[in-house]
């Protein structure tokens, strides 16, 4: 076996300097909540472990401008009782606190969530449905500010190979918004991984109808997605019964699609009828 470097980077320009003196296979730590879990599979061959917990210039929630910005290295128990989060962005909150046990909200951060990419995440789908961007940094030093559905789909896989980080997560103040909700299916009593989540942002016009509607789905295929059909679907609407009720079977159709060979597609496309009900309940406050 490889002798094994740790590294302990204190700001983000040691890290730049971490990243660009090494060719090796590193392993970045920021909650360490997967590290036991997949310690065969990142660790094989790995040479080098870089701990970013003493880099506090990557952990703050602040307005800047017209966003809201979430650094990297930010706890989800920080984010689940930041003001700040609950006032412009709650269905964030809500999904922050859902996760896990305390003891995982204190470690667990939303950087480390979005570059893990598991399909399960409960921030993404949150994120989703409130624009979010995702800021990173290569190993030149260079920053790129990008969507995180082109993150999603065009970035993360990139990352390691390019050295990159994630510096901050971004999400436009948006005026007007009326409504903002997360739910999902899970054991807390197990501390399971979600099983189905969603999470949905949208404006009321002055005659109450639904405007810019954003709805994120989470734990259904390789990655979280908005869902473009749902979101037409409910712009111009009332909110009430019937929409709900289309709602719930148009997402139980989109999951039998995109799942359709899997075992859990049964159960998946019957329990999200219930979880968009959960979702509309109530503007859930904390």
């Amino acid at each position: 076996m490889k002798e094994m470097r740790v590294s302990t980077p204190e700001s983000i320009a040691g890290l730049v300097d971490i990243l660009a003196a090494s060719e090796c296979k590193y392993l970045m730590l920021a909650g360490c909540t997967d590290l036991l879990v997949d310690l065969k599979k990142h660790l094989n061959g790995c040479e080098l472990m870089i701990d970013l917990s003493g880099i506090n210039e990557m952990r703050y929630i602040k307005l800047q401008g017209k966003d809201l910005v979430i650094g990297a290295l930010t706890t989800f128990a920080e984010i689940s009782e930041s003001r700040l989060v609950r006032d412009n962005a709650l269905c964030l909150a809500q999904a922050a606190g859902s996760v896990g046990s305390p003891q995982i909200r204190n470690r667990a951060s939303i950087g480390g969530n979005i570059a893990n990419g598991s399909p399960a995440a409960d921030s993404i789908p949150a994120l989703l449905a409130l624009d979010a961007w995702v800021k990173y940094i290569d190993r030149e030093g260079s920053a790129h500010k990008v969507g995180l559905e082109d993150f999603q789909t065009n970035i993360r896989e990139k990352m390691k190979a390019e050295r990159a980080f994630i510096e901050c997560i971004g999400i436009p103040v948006k005026e007007g918004i009326s409504f903002s909700s997360f739910a999902k299916l899970g054991s807390r009593s197990q501390v399971t991984i979600s099983k189905l989540s969603l999470a949905v942002t949208f404006a009321l016009d002055d005659m109450g109808k639904i405007q810019e509607p954003r709805l994120g789905l989470g734990s259904v295929g390789k990655r979280a997605a908005r869902i473009a059909a749902a979101e037409k679907l409910m712009e111009g609407r009332l909110p009430g019964d019937v929409l709900i009720q289309e709602l719930g079977l148009l997402l139980s159709k989109e999951i039998e699609e995109r799942i359709k060979e899997r075992g859990s597609m049964p159960y998946k496309k019957k329990a999200i009828i219930g979880l968009v009900q959960d979702l509309f309940a109530y503007d859930k406050e904390l």
